[in-house]
């Protein structure tokens, strides 16, 4: 039996060597040797290495393999002794994933209910202290959709960056934020950093704010607006990541796949088209 006839039959997937064969594809082959990772800095001891795991399985696997393949992953880490914060939420994402699952009953039991949220500030997170220069949006993660969003700038060009503290190429483009700040400074512009970052890494997510400087707008989604941008931008199950938008002083989506800071004058000039 080959590794596509598990990615490709649910029947093959339940077999006693099928959470071997995960293993070795995802870690093994997709992770080491394609390096394919995406979270560079993976808290192992907070679980975020099963992030990768579930946007991998959502990436190739079959939808009548994917259930299983995510219920298998999670079931057999608890059964070893070892329950991460992480796979918390990513048993509560299963439950919202496959509702109607078998398995549901199973992972509640083992890796326990969902805990309580902490106190929300913006976008989700508890209220933090920056710079002037940098705005948090959002009250108790209030901010529910996009419309909601960018309502308060209507006037004005906005340039919205989505991103996530474990995306490496959108560490890459903070690098060349400066320019764009300059570009930016004086005009009826609008920088907005949209972070699709969990409440668990909120901590991250203000440090890699204050210590890029990302001077602007800044908000951490909540799951509604998350799963919004994800059905407008994505392809339904994933976002690819950074993503840049432009809206025109109206409000009204001007650019989807906008040019990137690291593209320098072209941005400039696209954006520049919307301010006349």
């Amino acid at each position: 039996m080959t590794s596509q006839d598990c990615l490709d039959n649910s029947a093959a997937a339940v077999s006693e060597w099928y959470l071997t064969f995960l293993d070795q594809y995802i870690r093994e082959y997709r992770l080491d040797f394609l390096q394919e990772g995406e979270f560079a800095d993976a808290d192992t001891l907070r679980g975020e290495q099963f992030l990768e795991y579930d946007r991998l399985i959502w990436k190739y696997f079959k939808p009548d393999v994917q259930e299983y393949a995510s219920a298998g992953i999670y079931a057999a880490e608890a059964l070893d002794g070892v329950v991460e914060p992480i796979l918390v939420e990513m048993k509560d994402k299963f439950k919202a994933d496959f509702p109607k699952s078998r398995y549901n009953p199973k992972l509640s039991s083992l890796l326990g209910e969902a805990t309580t949220q902490p106190d929300r500030g913006s976008g989700g997170v508890s209220l933090h202290n920056f710079p002037p220069d940098i705005h948090l949006l959002g009250k108790d993660g209030d901010i529910n959709s996009l419309k909601e969003l960018i309502a308060p700038f209507k006037g004005k060009v906005v340039y919205m960056d989505i991103w996530a503290t474990w995306c490496t190429p959108c560490m890459f483009e903070f690098t060349h934020h400066e320019p764009l700040d300059d570009f930016a400074k004086g005009k009826d512009i609008v920088l907005l950093y949209v972070s699709v970052d969990t409440d668990q890494r909120a901590a991250k997510w203000q440090k890699v704010v204050e210590e890029k400087h990302l001077t602007g707008y800044h908000l951490m989604v909540n799951i509604p607006l998350r799963d919004e941008l994800i059905q407008q931008f994505g392809d339904g199950q994933n976002l690819a990541l950074p993503t840049y938008l432009i809206f025109d002083k109206k409000g009204k989506l001007a650019v989807k796949g906008a040019k990137q800071p690291s593209h320098g004058k072209l941005l400039f000039e696209q954006l520049g088209e919307f301010l006349r």
